[in-house]
């Protein structure tokens, strides 16, 4: 392997490197092999047929390209260990010139990681406040305890407050119906304020049988930006009704829900709720310190290719989360009147953020020598796998090795961390 040009630009490594036929040939036997384990050839068992016949039924081009891509791998734990190059993400390989029985050339780029100044943490503020619950938030989830435990009886007079309404529903933007806003025999307990501001109060006093068509303003904060702020036209049809009859709040009845007594279901409840804050604000710790961590440090030039690809990962997770609502994508980037180009850019400042994060995750780990070791690998493979058991093909690919390596990482990050939260937060 010879390396004929080396050269940086914008953050990015470009390696122009050529591969002569005899270090090729070991691999070229190897894909001859793993194509004839495909290949149906009269006389020969699979897996078994000779170089020079895989050739005339495959194609020498196809043995080639096969070869090629099962070397690269060590070609490019080669260069970076001869380069010392320290990079981001995989290096893309493109073939210069390749062409059977001669000299393979090929540019690999690498994304290089930039130079991180880590700064001085001392300024940073976060503080830890008392984890507080009220008596109000105890008392409402007993109420949804009650709420889910009421018995139920058909009743034939006008919708109520805190009756059990089975309706079929539909929402239409002028004439044309949201996709995902429309349901059959939905249950929605009136007063519940499961629905937008407007919705359950239309179903009280209908009649069972009886429908009713009115507009309904979304609100401006509502989740989805087609509907958000818009008038509907929506129609609902009181399907049955039915009188929730709630029980009686006793000590008995705490029993009924795994409790000693009332005290100790609240005492309980208490607990869950201290432990709900607790993780919530633990969460906000940290993305308070990350942010403050970033801003004191200084990055060196960081390659468009990494905020790209993060950009990127940020628009799948995105598109994820709106088809998730039961919206198309396409129909939401019309919506608002934007192109995925668009938006793309719009998600750049704080794809760059991410980046710088992880950036400095990674800097302050070598650091501090900070590591995931493979305990604690096998400790998390174990808990995941534990969800998967009947699943023999999730489990493959949580034991693959870049699944090992995702789990090390996020490992790793999160003593880093926690080494930070030592240094700054104030007990």
């Amino acid at each position: 392997m010879q390396i004929t040009n080396r050269q940086t630009v914008k953050g990015e490594i470009e390696l122009t490197v050529s591969l002569t036929p005899l270090e090729l040939s070991a691999d070229l036997e190897w894909a001859a092999s793993k194509l004839s384990e495909k290949l149906k050839v009269p006389g020969f068992r699979p897996g078994h047929v000779p170089y020079e016949v895989i050739k005339q039924q495959a194609g020498e081009m196809v043995i080639w390209e096969e070869a090629v891509e099962h070397y690269l791998p060590k070609v490019i734990t080669k260069i970076v260990a001869d380069e010392k190059i320290d990079f981001w993400g995989q290096p893309k390989v493109a073939p210069e010139k390749l062409a059977p029985g001669n000299e393979v050339i090929l540019k690999i780029t690498f994304i290089q990681v930039p130079e991180v100044t880590v700064g001085n943490f001392n300024n940073i503020k976060i503080e830890t406040k008392p984890v507080v619950v009220e008596d109000a938030e105890v008392d409402k989830v007993i109420e949804d305890i009650r709420g889910m435990r009421a018995e139920e009886k058909p009743v034939e007079r006008p919708a109520a407050l805190n009756d059990l309404a089975i309706i079929d529903f539909e929402v239409k933007l002028g004439n044309v119906p949201v996709e995902g806003g429309s349901g059959k025999d939905y249950p929605l307990v009136l007063g519940s304020s499961q629905m937008v501001p407007g919705f359950e109060e239309a179903v009280i006093g209908l009649s069972k049988g009886e429908s009713k068509e009115f507009q309904l303003k979304f609100p401006e904060e509502y989740a989805s930006e087609l509907l958000k702020g818009k008038m509907t036209n929506t129609t609902i049809t009181l399907k049955e009704l039915k009188e929730r009859i709630l029980p009686v709040i006793t000590d008995d009845w705490a029993k009924t829900v795994g409790a000693e007594n009332l005290a100790d279901l609240k005492e309980k409840i208490k607990d869950n709720l201290k432990q709900e804050v607790g993780n919530k604000q633990s969460q906000d710790q940290e993305l308070s310190l990350l942010r403050q961590a970033v801003a004191a440090c200084q990055f060196g030039e960081i390659a468009d290719g990494m905020v790209e690809e993060e950009i990127h990962r940020m628009m799948h997770e995105f598109e994820h989360d709106v088809e998730s609502r039961g919206l198309k994508f396409a129909d939401y980037l019309l919506s608002i009147k934007k192109t995925e180009t668009e938006l793309e850019k719009d998600f750049h400042d704080k794809a760059l953020d991410r980046v710088k994060t992880s950036l400095l995750l990674r800097a302050l780990a070598r650091q501090e020598k900070i590591e995931a070791n493979a305990e604690e690998i096998q400790a998390e493979t174990d808990k995941i796998l534990g969800y998967y058991q009947n699943d023999e093909k999730i489990a493959g690919s949580i034991k693959s090795p870049e699944y090992q390596h995702y789990l090390g990482t996020v490992i790793k990050n999160q003593k880093v961390i926690t080494f930070l939260k030592e240094q700054v937060i104030k007990k």
